[in-house]
């Protein structure tokens, strides 16, 4: 009975911790996301300029400062590349599909793993 009380109390534990992980990834894909959508929008509205989206994610996020700073040149860099990617035949600056498609890409992911590395 006890072995069974251990190994369920290490279960549970070590599933915690991978949810506060994944909490913590997800948080910071979400920072990436709104900063993507600030920087990718030409001429700020009031509504976007006083959102404080991405800063509620920093506020209740586990990274030190510079991560978010590495965050937001790594959206700033990402953009300038996706210019050329992205053509709209109305000369749309389709920022939404920029920033929708970098949240779910594969180097947004390898972004957030060396920081879990650090």
């Amino acid at each position: 009975m006890r072995y069974l009380y251990l190994t369920l109390f290490f279960v549970v534990s070590f599933s915690c911790r991978g949810q506060k992980i994944n909490t913590r990834k997800s948080n910071l894909k979400k920072f990436v996301l709104c900063q993507c959508i600030y920087n990718g929008v030409p001429e700020k509205s009031n509504l976007l300029k006083s959102d404080g989206s991405a800063a509620m994610y920093v506020q209740i996020g586990n990274y030190d400062i510079e991560y978010y700073e590495e965050a937001v040149e790594f959206v700033k860099n990402y953009l300038v590349k996706a210019e050329n990617r992205y053509n709209s035949k109305t000369k749309a600056n389709l920022t939404i599909a920029k920033c929708i498609n970098l949240y779910e890409s594969k180097e947004l992911e390898e972004f957030i793993e060396n920081f879990e590395k650090r």
